[in-house]
């Protein structure tokens, strides 16, 4: 009788009715499917002015320091490993001038995708300069020679350079 009624109500049929329920089933699955995450290690300390310290570290990689001192200042820091792999360090501290954090990110293993597409631009970018110097040292050649001289330096700068390969 019930379902009878939520099927005359406008806008929801029994269609709707089983997503709903199917939906339902599904959150419930994945709650249950939640693994616990075992903690490796932890400590605990207090005292009655106020001082204490803890941390505790995880299996999954998560884990947290943090030290209260006498007069009310606390610092310390927690780690997580992000969607990326990344593993992301952030130290705190807290007091009189508010809570200020620095994230801080482990560094990055090389890209090497990255560097095989980046090499053939280098080279591009090595042979463009080298043509530039030679076009500079031809300039400069021109400004304080003449022209036989031009060619007689440019013929003495290859010999040169056979000579060095040998």
């Amino acid at each position: 009788m019930e379902l009878s009624y939520l099927s005359r109500t406008p806008g929801l049929n029994t269609t709707m009715i089983g997503k709903l329920v199917l939906l339902g089933a599904i959150g419930a699955v994945l709650a249950q499917s939640s693994q616990d995450v075992a903690i490796l290690n932890e400590s605990r300390s207090a005292d009655v002015s106020g001082k204490y310290d803890f941390g505790f570290a995880s299996e999954d990689g998560t884990a947290r320091v943090e030290t209260a001192g006498d007069d009310g200042e606390v610092s310390g820091q927690y780690q997580y490993v992000d969607a990326d792999g990344q593993n992301v360090v952030v130290k705190y501290t807290a007091g009189k001038n508010g809570f200020q954090d620095i994230a801080q990110l482990a560094p990055r293993k090389p890209d090497w995708d990255l560097k095989r597409d980046l090499a053939p631009r280098l080279e591009r970018l090595e042979r463009r300069t080298q043509r530039a110097i030679a076009e500079l040292i031809r300039q400069r050649l021109r400004r304080d020679q003449r022209p036989d001289d031009l060619v007689d330096a440019v013929h003495a700068a290859a010999a040169d350079g056979d000579d060095d390969d040998e």
